[in-house]
C-alpha cells in the first residue's frame, strides 16, 4: 500500500486550479492577441525548436554554446526534438534516454539513488547532466523541457562545464515574445497513474513575455509499493527593450516523493536446513549465522545479547545469493516496502543577459543558482529465515520465551536515512566576435565560467534513548544501541522514521559513510575559433580551455556518548587539483551539397573529487580524450539526414578501490623509512572504448517522420591498479620476491580481472499522419529498441559477469487530432509500452531490476 502520497490536499486542489488558470489565461490571450504578427530575432546564444521539422533539428548550442548549424559541427551530437519526446511518451530523462544514440540507462545497477541521472555514454558512466548549459544534479521531468542534445565523447560540454565521457544538455522552455498560447495535457495509465501539465505563454506588450509550466503527477508501478509523485512549477519572464538586448529570468520549484524500484529479495535462506535451528552456542546450525543486536519485532524490543550462553541467529547463504524464489516473493513485490525511497525538494533560479554590441560582437552574462535536499532511505535486499526457537524475554532479563515466528521468512531493515543537501552557484560570461576577412570568416567565442558547490551529507539512525538504555543496563552510547527492524513478510513492512519512532528511541546523527561537508570550486577560461573557408565548404573548430579545481572536505564525527548525538567538524581534507589544460580541434568538409566528412579530436575532464594515490599525492581528475570521424548525408533537400561515426575514446584515472589494510601494512614493512605508502590511498584504472554509431532522421513526406539509430561499443579495462604494479616493481628492484609480499601479490592478481563489455543497441521511431480521406486527423506510430548481449555487472572471482540475452522492447502509439469549438486543438493519444510484454531481470544481487510490464497510457492534449 502506498502510505506516503505527498500533499493530498494540494493534489486534490491541483486539477481545479489548473482548469481555472487555463480558462482565465485563454480568455486573456484572446483579448490581447497582437493584431500584426511580428518577427523576433533570436540571440546568438539561444536556439529555438521553431525550426525543427518532425524529428529533424537543424541547429544546436552544443558546438560552442552559440547557435550553429548541426551539420557544420565537427562532433557527434544527437538532438531529440519536442515531437520525438511526445511520440515516445517520455515523461522524464530516463524514458527519453532509452532511445538516445550511444547512451545506456543505468538500470543494470538499479535505479540510481535519489536523482535517476546515471547514464553511460559510449560505455563510460556519468552521473550528471547540463541544463541550459549549466551543470544539473536535480531529477529532470520533461514537463518544461523543449529538447535534448546528446553530446557524445569527450567533447561533451567542453565550454563552461566538462565531461570526460559525453554529456547531455537539457534545453528548457523559455518565454516567446509575440506569442499567446495555452496547452494542457491530462494523462492516465493502466497502473492507476495520472499526470497533468500546463504550458502557458503570454505576450505582455511588444517587449515582454511570460511563460508558466506546471506539473502534478502521481505515478504507480506494476511492482508495488513503488510510486513516483511529483509537483513542479516553472515561471519565466523575458524582456527585450530593443532588438539587441534580451533578458530572461526563470524560477523552478519541484518536489518528488519516490519509492524506488531498486531491488527484489535475494536468496539468503536456501542453505539453511529446516528444523535445525537452535539457541545452543555449541551447536552448529547449517546455513545460519550468529546475531547479537537489538531487534525491534512487532512493536517489542528484543536484546539478542542479553541472555548469557545463548546464541541467536538467522539464515545466511554463502557467497552472493541469487533471486528469491518468485513463489515466495512475487516479482511484482518489493520486500523493503517504503524503506527504499528517495524524496527530493529543490528550487532553481537562472538569468541570462544577451547583448549585441555591434554587428560583429555579442556577449552573454548568465547565472544559475540551485538548491536541493534529497532524503534517501535504503531498503533490505535479503530474504532470510528466523532460526531461533526461543527469544530473550523482554520482561525478564536472562530468561527465554518461545519464538512465535520460528522459521518464518523475514527482511531486516535499519532505521537509517541519509539527509543530503546541495547549494550551487554557477556564473558564465562569454563573448562572440565575428571576424570577416576577404577569404575566410572566423567566429571567436571566448569566456569564463565559475562553479561553487556545497554538499552536506549526513546519516541518521534510530537508537535507544540513552536514559532508557542505561535503565535496562546498556551503555548510553547511541551507536551501541542502534536498532534493526525485523519484518516478517506475511505481516507486511512497518517503516520507522523521524516522524514515527518506536517507544524509548530517538533519531540521531551518526558518523560513517557520507557524513561530511564538501566545498567545491571550479574556474575555467576558454577560447574557441570557428572558421569557414571556400564558400563555407570547409569549417574548422579549434578550442583551448584552462581549468582550476579545488575541494575542501570536512568530516563529521558524532559525540554519541552523552546521548545527544552532537556532530562536530573534524579531519579536514583539502584537495587541490593541478591546473589542467585541454584542447579540441576538428573540421567538416562538404564534398557535395549532400555529403560531408567530419573529424574531431577532443580532451576533457571530469571533476568530482581528487584521487589520492597510495603515496598520498593528488592524482588529478578523470581525463577523457578521443577521436571521432565520419560522414554526414543529406538528401531530398534536407528531408532525409544520416550520419555514420567511428570513434575511439579513452577515460583515464578512474578511482578504482582502496587496498586492504593488511596489504598496505605488508608493503610498508618492506619499504625503507620515508618511502611508506599512504594507508588511505586509492588505486585507479583506465577504460578504453571504441565503436560505431549510425543515425538516420527523416521527414520524406510532410506527414511521415522517421528516426533510426544503431550504436555499439567494445570497452576494455586497462592499467587496473597500476599504482600497485609500480610498488611491486620497486620492491622487486630492491631484491624482494613475491614470496616476501604474498598478500600484496595475491590481491594484485585478483584485481587484474578485466571486464570486456560488448553492447549493441538499435532504436527506432516512426509516425504517419493521415491528412486526407476518411482517416484524416488520425496518426499511428511505433517506437522501440533491440538490445544485444549486455554485460551487466563487473565480474570478480566470486561473482561472474551476468550477460542478458538479446531482447526487443516494442511500443505502439496512435491517436486523433481535431479542432473543438472552432479554436481549440485537441489531440487524443494512446501509447502502449512493451507490447510483447517482454520480461527480463537485470543486475547484481541486491540491485535487481525488471523490465516494466505492458503499460497502456491515454492522454488528452488541449491547445488554445
Amino acid at each position: 500500500m502506498n502510505t506516503t502520497k505527498c500533499k493530498p490536499i494540494l493534489r486534490a486542489l491541483a486539477l481545479p486550479l489548473v482548469g481555472l488558470i487555463g480558462l482565465q489565461v485563454n480568455l486573456s490571450a484572446q483579448d490581447d492577441e497582437p493584431e500584426d504578427e511580428e518577427i523576433y530575432t533570436l540571440s546568438p546564444f539561444e536556439v529555438s525548436s521553431e525550426g525543427d521539422v518532425g524529428y529533424i533539428s537543424n541547429f544546436t548550442l552544443s558546438g560552442n554554446l552559440t547557435n550553429i548549424a548541426l551539420e557544420d559541427v565537427p562532433a557527434s551530437i544527437s538532438v531529440m526534438t519536442t515531437e520525438l519526446l511526445d511520440d515516445l511518451g517520455a515523461e522524464d530523462l530516463q524514458d527519453a534516454m532509452e532511445f538516445a544514440t550511444g547512451v545506456v540507462v543505468q538500470r543494470e545497477n538499479g535505479v540510481p539513488g535519489g536523482n535517476g541521472n546515471s547514464f553511460t555514454f559510449r560505455g563510460i558512466q556519468t552521473n550528471w547532466q547540463a541544463r541550459d548549459n549549466f551543470r544539473w544534479y536535480v531529477p529532470s521531468d520533461n514537463y518544461n523541457v523543449e529538447r535534448l542534445e546528446v553530446n557524445l565523447g569527450p567533447v561533451g560540454m567542453l565550454y563552461g562545464e566538462s565531461a570526460a565521457t559525453g554529456a547531455l544538455n537539457i534545453s528548457t522552455k523559455r518565454p516567446i515574445r509575440g506569442a499567446n498560447f495555452l496547452r494542457t495535457r491530462f494523462q492516465i495509465d493502466s497502473e492507476g497513474s495520472w499526470r497533468n501539465t500546463l504550458d502557458w505563454n503570454k505576450a505582455l506588450g511588444e517587449n515582454w513575455a511570460l511563460r508558466l509550466n506546471t506539473l502534478v503527477s502521481e505515478e504507480e508501478y506494476w511492482r508495488g509499493p513503488a510510486h513516483d509523485d511529483r509537483l513542479g512549477f516553472t515561471a519565466g519572464l523575458t524582456w527585450s527593450p530593443s532588438t539587441n538586448t534580451h533578458i530572461t529570468a526563470t524560477y523552478e520549484w519541484g518536489e518528488i516523493e519516490r519509492a524506488q524500484l531498486t531491488n527484489h529479495a535475494n536468496d539468503e535462506y536456501s542453505d539453511y536446513v529446516l528444523g535445525t535451528g537452535s539457541n545452543d552456542p555449541s551447536v552448529s546450525v547449517p546455513g545460519a549465522r550468529n546475531r547479537s543486536n537489538l531487534h525491534f519485532i512487532d512493536g517489542v524490543l528484543y536484546d539478542y545479547s542479553s541472555v548469557e550462553g545463548t546464541r541467536f541467529g538467522e539464515s545466511n547463504k554463502s557467497g552472493s545469493g541469487p533471486l528469491a524464489d518468485f513463489s515466495i516473493v512475487p516479482e511484482d513485490t518489493i520486500v523493503s516496502g517504503d524503506y527504499n525511497r528517495a524524496d527530493v525538494d529543490f528550487w532553481v533560479a537562472q538569468i541570462h543577459y544577451d547583448q549585441t554590441i555591434s554587428e560583429n560582437f555579442s556577449i552573454q552574462i548568465a547565472a544559475n543558482f540551485q538548491s536541493q535536499t534529497p532524503r534517501i532511505r535504503g531498503g533490505s535486499g535479503s530474504l532470510r529465515i528466523d532460526t531461533n526457537p526461543s527469544l530473550p524475554d523482554p520482561n525478564n532479563p536472562g530468561q527465554l520465551i518461545p519464538n512465535p515466528n520460528y522459521e518464518k521468512f523475514f527482511v531486516r531493515n535499519g532505521g537509517t536515512t541519509e539527509h543530503r543537501s546541495n547549494i550551487q552557484e554557477q556564473y558564465r560570461i562569454q563573448g562572440l566576435y565575428d571576424l570577416q576577412l576577404p577569404f575566410m570568416r572566423q567566429e571567436l567565442n571566448f569566456g569564463a565560467y565559475m562553479r561553487r558547490d556545497e554538499f552536506d551529507f549526513q546519516r541518521w539512525s534510530i537508537a535507544l534513548d540513552p536514559d532508557y538504555a542505561e535503565s535496562i543496563g546498556r551503555p548510553r552510547n547511541l551507536n551501541s544501541n542502534r536498532l534493526e527492524f525485523i519484518d516478517y513478510i506475511d505481516d507486511g513492512i512497518t517503516v520507522y522514521s523521524e516522524s514515527n519512532l518506536p517507544p524509548n528511541t530517538q533519531y540521531y546523527r551518526r558518523p560513517g559513510g557520507p557524513a561530511q561537508f564538501v566545498d567545491v570550486g571550479l574556474d575555467s577560461l576558454y577560447l574557441n575559433s570557428y572558421g569557414r573557408y571556400f564558400e563555407d565548404r570547409l569549417t574548422t573548430m579549434i578550442g583551448i580551455r584552462h581549468d582550476e579545481y579545488d575541494r575542501v572536505r570536512y568530516n563529521y564525527t558524532a559525540d554519541g556518548v552523552d546521548g545527544e548525538g552532537v556532530n562536530n567538524f573534524d579531519s579536514v581534507n583539502h584537495d587541490v587539483s593541478p591546473e589542467n589544460d585541454s584542447v579540441n580541434y576538428g573540421l567538416t568538409f562538404d564534398f557535395t551539397d549532400s555529403v560531408t566528412a567530419f573529424y574531431n579530436y577532443s580532451e576533457s575532464f571530469t571533476f568530482s573529487g581528487v584521487v589520492t594515490r597510495l603515496d598520498g599525492s593528488p592524482g588529478g581528475p578523470r581525463v577523457g580524450d578521443g577521436d571521432d570521424f565520419g560522414l554526414r548525408f543529406k538528401f531530398l533537400d534536407g528531408k532525409v539526414r544520416a550520419s555514420i561515426t567511428r570513434y575511439e575514446n579513452a577515460y583515464r584515472n578512474i578511482r578504482f578501490r582502496t587496498p586492504p589494510q593488511d596489504v598496505v601494512d605488508e608493503i610498508n614493512d618492506l619499504l625503507n623509512p620515508g618511502q611508506e605508502v599512504y594507508s588511505r590511498g586509492n588505486l585507479t584504472r583506465d577504460e578504453e572504448t571504441e565503436g560505431e554509431e549510425i543515425e538516420i532522421v527523416a521527414q520524406p513526406l510532410d506527414n511521415l517522420s522517421l528516426r533510426f539509430s544503431y550504436s555499439n561499443f567494445d570497452k576494455e579495462t586497462a592499467n587496473q591498479g597500476s599504482e600497485l604494479a609500480t610498488i611491486i616493481s620497486r620492491l622487486e628492484s630492491s631484491g624482494f620476491s613475491s614470496a616476501d609480499f604474498p598478500e600484496t601479490q595475491t590481491y594484485f592478481n585478483e584485481i587484474q580481472i578485466l571486464n570486456p563489455d560488448d553492447d549493441k543497441r538499435y532504436n527506432w521511431t516512426a509516425r504517419y499522419r493521415f491528412t486526407e480521406g476518411p482517416l484524416e486527423g488520425f496518426f499511428i506510430g511505433t517506437a522501440g529498441y533491440w538490445r544485444e548481449d549486455q554485460v551487466l555487472i563487473d565480474p570478480s572471482p566470486t561473482n561472474p559477469g551476468l550477460v542478458v540475452d538479446s531482447y526487443v522492447w516494442l511500443n505502439l502509439f496512435g491517436g486523433y487530432r481535431t479542432t473543438l469549438f472552432d479554436d481549440v486543438e485537441a489531440t487524443f493519444r494512446l501509447n502502449v509500452e512493451n507490447v510483447l510484454d517482454e520480461s527480463r531481470v537485470f543486475g547484481a544481487p541486491g540491485g535487481q531490476n525488471f523490465l516494466d510490464e505492458r503499460l497502456w497510457t491515454f492522454s488528452l492534449d488541449l491547445g488554445f
